[in-house]
């Protein structure tokens, strides 16, 4: 099993890089290039692993684009920040039709006072996201058989494995060993097992989350 180094950075949370302000240099270098990012969502009793993606272009502008869908609302809300809802808009089937979920077009359809509602909801939860990023290191051996896409993709299947976030649904399913993943910088390893294990609780409380790790609790210990 091959090592990958994955070198964690605190780029902030939604609000903070949403918030219109002079832009810092480093954080924009820093966020301007491809790498895989993990959002924590912090909660009064736990922190845990909330979702995990890659950026094959800029992690800058995948977070603009989950943004742009979750005020779209084609995004759901966890059932928390949503008066125990969750809602889907444009893929109600992408989830199972189970009691919790509060489904609609679009949000033209719904009332001032109601589209209000899920937005402010939505930046309660935006608030509690905490955005983590890596950028792979140089020594990443690329070949003509194994491009930087193919490493993302593959690193990102090994995160969502190990750290089982809680709104992932793809590559939730069944245990992925490809990759040894060897933390450091903002996020060590003692940390990815705390959010792991948090993940854990979190999908045990509430069903409403969406990850499919639920259905092979059994095969993670």
């Amino acid at each position: 099993m091959q090592t990958q180094i994955l070198n964690w950075q605190l780029a902030g949370s939604f609000s903070d890089l949403l918030r219109p302000s002079r832009p810092d240099a480093d954080k924009l270098a820093l966020i301007c290039q491809p790498g895989i990012y993990l959002w924590v969502e912090n909660q009064s009793d736990k922190r845990f692993a909330n979702y995990v993606g890659k950026a094959s272009e800029s992690m800058l502008q995948r977070t603009l684009e989950h943004y742009g869908k979750f005020l779209q609302l084609q995004y759901s809300i966890p059932a928390r920040y949503n008066n125990a809802l969750r809602y889907v808009v444009t893929n109600s089937d992408r989830y199972t039709a189970a009691v919790g979920y509060d489904a609609f077009l679009s949000p033209c359809d719904l009332s001032g006072s109601a589209r209000q509602q899920k937005l402010d909801a939505l930046w309660q939860y935006l608030s509690c996201l905490q955005i983590y990023i890596a950028s792979l290191p140089e020594q990443a051996e690329l070949t003509a058989n194994r491009t930087m896409s193919a490493v993302l993709r593959q690193v990102e299947k090994q995160l969502i494995s190990d750290c089982v976030p809680v709104e992932n649904i793809s590559s939730t399913a069944e245990v992925y060993q490809h990759y040894q993943l060897e933390h450091r910088g903002a996020l060590l390893q003692n940390d990815i097992t705390i959010l792991r294990q948090n993940s854990l609780m979190e999908l045990m409380q509430d069903h409403t989350r969406p990850s499919k790790a639920r259905g092979a609790l059994s095969l993670v210990s």
